[in-house]
């Protein structure tokens, strides 16, 4: 690469500072040309971390002017994505989005339009997906020797207290616009929807608001179908003392889950289960030609600006598309719906359906007393 990128952030909350220390990292590759937030003390703070001749905006719409920037990076809250994404398409730039990518449906939808129309790229940081434990999951799940999915299931288990709702635009579904499932496990849930690599049938889910005064939800429970006939269970829990995310996959002799682990049976003379060695070499020896692109350390948001770079550079789809970060809207969309109407709930959620709109979602869905 002979010219570095220009990148421009909008939005200098926490999750911005993440984003410098990437680029901070990618310096070679490319270079933080302005800042933008309502605030001005924040936007400076973000410019002095990102580095002397970082220009300053109170207006991003200020920022995208600017010839010397190729790249937007939305760090700015949920419900503001789809406004800046599509203005900075307009303008010709590039944009990487903070999940959740949108809303609802109709945001995405909108926002993949507009990248489309205006020959630009759309990324949605989902940073998990390139830890190299993932990828090696990735390559066994994709090979003939696992074999299709019969079950699985996943837990992304965080905590929170009640500081971190002090934020204002934290706790609600018209800003935050959801809660455990669309702001925190959604990491989780990108990851298992990745991995199983089949389009959703249908979701049978609960949610519930057990441990914060707030209106979104706390706990989610959900229980996939898959076209190819795979059964799954999904949980996320905002109430859970030691996080982590935990994912098992199993087809009809083998096994991988994460943390990373590899097992493989064989039918023993009485029916059970006996340890198939020979099998789990197998999955070891793919698992272990796994490389990683960029030798850095691992979660941070570097793997995410890399693939977007690449994905210019060769003009092709970057890894975590818009399209990507569409599909777990449309699983989460799926759960609250599901949860909220008390029924199965089955893929896809076209245009015509309420739940596809921001304001369909915001009007029915299910939402806790706790928060008012």
């Amino acid at each position: 690469m002979n010219k570095k990128i220009g990148i421009g952030i909008v939005g200098c909350g926490i999750i911005a500072k993440r984003h410098i220390q990437s680029c901070l990292l990618l310096s070679e590759m490319c270079e933080i040309k302005a800042v933008s937030d309502l605030s001005l003390e924040k936007a400076e703070e973000c410019a002095t971390l990102a580095g002397e001749g970082t220009a300053v905006y109170t207006d991003y719409r200020e920022m995208l002017k600017r010839d010397d920037i190729q790249v937007i990076s939305l760090c700015t809250p949920p419900f503001f994505h789809k406004e800046p994404a599509i203005a900075a398409f307009e303008h010709g730039k590039h944009v990487l989005c903070e999940k959740p990518l949108a809303p609802s449906l109709q945001d995405c939808d909108e926002m993949i339009a507009a990248a489309k129309a205006n020959n630009c790229k759309l990324a949605t940081v989902f940073q998990l997906r390139f830890i190299q434990d993932i990828q090696k999951i990735k390559r066994i799940l994709s090979s003939d020797l696992m074999g299709p999915i019969v079950y699985a299931q996943m837990s992304g288990n965080y905590w929170r207290g009640s500081k971190y709702y002090e934020v204002p635009w934290r706790g609600n579904f018209k800003s935050e616009c959801g809660g455990v499932t669309m702001n925190h496990s959604i990491h989780t849930l990108d990851l298992f929807l990745w991995l199983m690599d089949t389009p959703l049938a249908s979701v049978q889910a609960e949610m519930e608001t057990l441990n914060h005064d707030i209106e979104v939800e706390d706990l989610s429970m959900a229980m996939f179908r898959f076209e190819n006939g795979a059964v799954a269970q999904a949980s996320c829990s905002l109430n859970t003392v030691k996080e982590g995310h935990t994912m098992s996959f199993s087809s009809n002799n083998h096994y991988v889950s994460y943390p990373y682990s590899v097992h493989a049976v064989k039918q023993s003379e009485q029916g059970g289960a006996a340890l198939d060695a020979d099998e789990v070499a197998k999955m070891e020896e793919l698992a272990a030609a796994v490389v990683p692109e960029l030798d850095l350390p691992k979660p941070n948001h570097a793997d995410s600006y890399y693939d977007l770079f690449q994905a210019i550079l060769q003009n092709k789809e970057p890894l975590v598309s818009g399209a990507e970060g569409r599909k777990t809207i449309e699983a989460i969309t799926g759960i609250y719906k599901s949860a909220t109407l008390g029924e199965r709930v089955r893929f896809p959620i076209t245009p015509d359906d309420p739940w596809y709109t921001a304001e369909g979602i915001l009007a029915n869905v299910k939402k806790s007393v706790r928060g008012g």
